[in-house]
């Protein structure tokens, strides 16, 4: 599970299922990051559109934002809607200019929201530092983001509880 707290919007967030692609390195101080991360998260926003645009925006600042100084400034994409398994599906691109590397270098997160079980959305985060030796390509993000798929469960294995939703 991976997740973080947003101190300046009373927020946390999370996401099971979290996945971590190679190492990077911050130049000058030379501290280890992950390239990229991806996960599955949930949303009780039940618009695709407006679930992704949320996602997109709060793991940017999650991830890219730290607690001593304020939020970063984030760019978001125009929605940009698919389909994944034949569903419909909504991307929304957040861009930042700094991350955790003390020289500031850029980053980026993307959310994919889908229709879950229970009318509320899951999303696909994927999010990775960028600009600095090891970090995940562009390339690497697509692959990642195109291997969304269902979890082919049955009706009953899909129910889990208290849980947000599932993509079954």
């Amino acid at each position: 599970m991976f997740g973080y707290g947003i101190p300046e919007l009373d927020v946390r967030i999370a996401f099971d299922g979290g996945a971590r692609y190679s190492n990077a390195l911050c130049p000058g101080d030379q501290s280890a990051k992950h390239s990229a991360i991806a996960g599955i998260a949930g949303s009780p926003i039940t618009d695709l559109t407006a679930a992704a645009t949320d996602s997109a925006r709060l793991w940017a600042f999650g991830m890219f934002g730290d607690d001593t100084t304020p939020l970063p400034v984030i760019a978001l994409s125009d929605p940009v809607p698919s389909t994944v398994n034949s569903r419909p599906a909504v991307r929304v691109t957040a861009t930042v200019n700094r991350t955790s590397c003390s020289d500031g270098r850029g980053g980026v997160v993307h959310a994919l929201a889908l229709p879950g079980n229970r009318g509320q959305p899951i999303v696909f985060i994927v999010g990775a530092e960028q600009g600095m030796p090891g970090a995940a390509t562009d390339a690497d993000l697509q692959k990642m983001l195109t291997s969304a798929r269902a979890a082919g469960l049955t009706p009953a294995q899909c129910d889990q509880g208290n849980v947000v939703g599932t993509w079954c």
